[in-house]
């Protein structure tokens, strides 16, 4: 009884020092930036966010002559609309900067490689762009798709024969909503592995909820909306341009009077959140063209403090060259070499302390 009242103990004792922690966390990110439970950098969530667009169906996938990349042809349509609009996913083959490679291994014990590919709004364009090379697209549930690939031994989700040299496929749950979508080769494209994956559900579907519009900008400018119009939480196209990385959407927003400093409904703007995010080319961008580098949200973030706490050492380094104030201090009393320090971002720490940061 007393090893058992011992056991539970601990066992309590673990859980409310775990729950501490969250608690801490949760209230260092609410403080500071104004956070939801998601632990947004820049205060910004998406609870109040009316979605843009949703993913309707997979059409078509085709590869480009080169080869270098395969398109899925996709259709899109605005919550409450009842017309589809056609989009092109296009999918790097040969470029691997943006490829997440991982090793699993199949029920008899063979070593696959799969690799994924994590899409921004900038890998779409408007319409369908159907390629020489069309590829037969396979459909396949969900649940036959994860056996398939357990008992596979060339971590071929579809099985190709003499006929096809490469395929597509579609992962559907319920017959109709789409999950993943890859391309299969018969030949090696790296060691064991022979697909590329894009996880429509995880990395693909909330960017086009939430900056659907930045698809769109284009055609509703045609139609007279003004390029600055705010969503249910205050973002506008250039907001989300820079939390993708856009660089051509950023150029086409900017040269038609959008407001590099616009404000959301948290005082968040475009920078800011091209600093949180990492998106280092629309942060250049964005300062060249005036972007104030010491804009403060609501709860008292800075471009400099959200990249620094996030590790973003290219945004550090363009806020820096541009004016960034180092010495600034959060409700917290913390600079954004405190936020680099705590968060073991080595490099970020240099750089601060190279342009005068005290706090060492």
């Amino acid at each position: 009884m007393t090893l058992y009242k011992s056991n539970l103990i601990n066992q309590l004792f673990r859980k409310n020092l775990y729950l501490s922690r969250i608690l801490v966390i949760g209230t260092l990110c609410a403080t500071v930036f104004g956070c939801s439970p998601g632990f947004s950098i820049t205060g910004e969530t998406s609870s109040g966010r009316q979605g843009d667009l949703v993913l309707r169906e997979i059409m078509s996938a085709s590869k480009s002559d080169s080869g270098d990349f395969f398109a899925i042809c996709m259709t899109l349509r605005e919550p409450g609309g009842n017309t589809d609009r056609t989009f092109t996913l296009n999918v790097p083959l040969k470029d691997r900067g943006r490829w997440e490679i991982k090793k699993i291994h199949t029920a008899n014990k063979a070593q696959n490689t799969v690799i994924r590919f994590h899409p921004k709004l900038s890998d779409i364009t408007p319409g369908c762009t159907t390629h020489k090379h069309v590829l037969t697209l396979f459909r396949i549930d969900q649940k036959e798709y994860w056996a398939r690939i357990r008992k596979s031994e060339s971590n071929q989700p579809v099985q190709l024969d003499n006929t096809l040299s490469d395929a597509a496929y579609v992962v559907t749950r319920y017959g109709s909503d789409s999950l993943a979508a890859g391309y299969v080769s018969k030949k090696q494209l790296i060691a064991n592995g022979h697909r590329v994956e894009v996880l429509l559900n995880v990395h693909l579907r909330k960017p086009i909820s939430e900056c659907g519009k930045l698809l769109i900008v284009k055609e509703k400018a045609k139609n007279g909306q003004e390029v600055n119009a705010k969503d249910s939480e205050g973002w506008t196209a250039l907001h989300c341009a820079a939390r993708e990385n856009d660089v051509v959407r950023t150029k086409w927003l900017l040269d038609r009077k959008a407001l590099v400093d616009a404000k959301s409904s948290k005082d968040a703007t475009p920078l800011m959140l091209a600093a949180a995010y990492g998106s280092a080319d629309v942060a250049r961008i964005l300062v060249q063209s005036g972007a104030d580098v010491n804009a403060v949200t609501r709860k008292g973030g800075t471009p400099l403090l959200a990249a620094s706490r996030v590790g973003h050492a290219e945004v550090v380094r363009i806020l820096l060259m541009h004016g960034a104030d180092v010495h600034y201090t959060d409700a917290l009393g913390y600079t954004a070499w405190k936020w680099a320090n705590q968060n073991r971002h080595e490099e970020v720490k240099k750089l601060l302390e190279e342009h005068g940061c005290c706090d060492r």
